[in-house]
């Protein structure tokens, strides 16, 4: 997995599953998530997404607070996962 943050955006690009995720990804991801510059999480880049990609959009939404969070372009293997889980409502764009 690699991100990005480009004008108050965060990119995601490549492979998001357990498999892809390491310990350093991880933690750089919460950095970002939870810098005051971050409007949005695009996933257009994202190649392949397992169910991490639900728990890192809520790992994103903790560093956050109550800091509103836009997701653009959710790969539907996402969404159908967020269906699934019974947690669309979270994950709304």
């Amino acid at each position: 997995m690699n991100s990005e943050v480009r004008e108050q955006c965060l990119y995601l690009s490549g492979d998001v599953s357990v498999q892809a995720l390491d310990a350093a990804a991880y933690r750089q991801w919460k950095q970002q998530c939870a810098s005051d510059d971050i409007r949005a999480i695009d996933w257009q880049g994202v190649t392949r997404a397992d169910s991490t990609a639900l728990a890192l959009m809520i790992a994103a939404l903790r560093a956050r607070g109550k800091s509103s969070l836009q997701w653009r372009n959710l790969p539907e293997s996402v969404r159908l996962l967020a269906e699934l889980y019974e947690i669309e409502e979270w994950i709304s764009e």
